[in-house]
């Protein structure tokens, strides 16, 4: 009898937790949605804080406060140890100072171009569907009153919660500390993956909603699964990839179901946001580009979009980020599920594909989800081998 109440007890706190985070999640995708849809502008804030820096002086401060209280919630639902926070925060500060050495201050003007059309709705597909991120980033502004403030504590808050939810996922298979590893493995690669890009702002919100996918699929958390889809439909189109992953994962009649479901209402999400940006169901409405990006990213003459990149950078780092993890992961593939495995080579194959397809191949900030699921797995894999020979070697 007490069994049965603990275990209906436990049900019930797993879903007021998974009723919370959706919540929270609606509210995000609220605070992103409605700048642009109502194409918001500052005035008169933006004027108050320009002539008075009392006021910017008070909007800062709120804006760290508020990133503050963020960073201490998280740390406390998650349980996050003291080692992964401090870790968190150090990567977060040190991922910061690259991407803006080496990235934000060559291409600032392009960046605040980008921003200011996609809050008028005035800027090229598929930028312009993916517009969430950048209302996300409107409230900073609206606080701060200076874009390069709001673009730093932007990327520091979501950088954070990004390494947060890859902890969370790496816990799963891993130790707390080994964990806390994969986040450094994760910073290491961060250099590289930024370096042939101009820094859209999507990035940190998108790879945090397909870590977060990727971590409801696992734990089958239903509906949060379901808002993390939407918000992402809204961010980047390529979260849909995550819709079949509870079903490759357990496979049953009511998972194939739930992912028929998910796909379904992604593709609906993906017409309609299209239709309302004046979507005529061509190829260049999708992507920008009148032909599919296969043929300029494997280099042929025929390939309509151009690069002032190396062709062999498209071939090097879809090899670092996606192919070597994953044929590594074959080679211990005997300490994982048989549907692990299957998941790994899903995601690795099906991101590289979309990508090929539709992205540019030497952008590698687009395989971080895909390298960041292979990276615990593998690690993972390496670690029980590794105990395995010298539990052999000790008998």
């Amino acid at each position: 009898m007490l069994g049965s109440v603990k275990i209906m007890f436990e049900e019930f706190q797993s879903l007021s937790r998974q009723i919370i985070i959706s919540l929270m999640l609606l509210l995000f995708f609220c605070f992103g949605f409605f700048p642009v849809y109502f194409s918001a502008n500052y005035s008169p804030s933006y004027d108050l804080i320009k002539n008075y820096p009392l006021f910017q002086i008070f909007g800062i401060g709120f804006l760290i406060v508020f990133i503050l209280f963020i960073l201490n919630i998280i740390k406390k639902e998650l349980k996050i140890t003291s080692i992964a926070f401090y870790a968190m925060i150090f990567i977060s500060l040190l991922n910061l100072y690259v991407h803006y050495f080496s990235v934000d201050q060559h291409h600032l003007e392009w960046q605040v171009n980008q921003y200011c059309n996609i809050i008028y709705k005035n800027y090229g597909v598929p930028h312009q569907y993916r517009f969430v991120p950048y209302g996300i980033l409107w409230w900073f502004v609206l606080f701060s009153g200076n874009y390069i403030i709001s673009l730093l504590m932007y990327r520091f808050l979501f950088q954070y919660v990004l390494l947060a939810i890859i902890w969370k996922l790496a816990s799963i298979y891993n130790d707390k500390l080994t964990s806390v590893f994969i986040l450094f493995v994760y910073a290491a690669f961060y250099p590289l993956s930024i370096h042939l890009y101009s820094g859209q702002i999507i990035d940190p919100i998108f790879h945090l909603l397909f870590v977060l996918g990727l971590f409801c699929s696992i734990k089958k958390l239903y509906l949060p699964l379901i808002i993390t889809i939407i918000l992402g439909m809204f961010s980047k189109e390529s979260i849909i990839l995550l819709c079949p992953m509870i079903f490759i994962l357990y496979p049953s009649k009511s998972h194939f179901k739930f992912s028929f479901f998910l796909i379904t209402l992604a593709l609906i999400l993906f017409f309609l946001i299209r239709l309302y940006f004046g979507f005529d169901f061509s190829l260049e409405k999708i992507n920008g580009v009148s032909q599919l990006m296969f043929y300029s990213n494997l280099g042929f003459s025929k390939g309509m979009a151009k690069s002032v990149f190396p062709i062999y950078l498209r071939y090097l780092h879809p090899i670092i980020f996606v192919w070597i993890p994953f044929f590594i992961l074959m080679f211990y593939n005997k300490f994982i599920s048989r549907n692990l495995f299957y998941s790994c080579a899903y995601i690795s194959f099906s991101i590289y594909i979309t990508n090929t397809l539709f992205g540019w191949n030497h952008e590698s900030r687009n395989f971080i989800p895909g390298f960041i699921f292979n990276i615990c797995i593998l690690i993972f894999c390496i670690k029980k081998d590794y105990l395995k020979k010298i539990r052999k070697h000790e008998t």
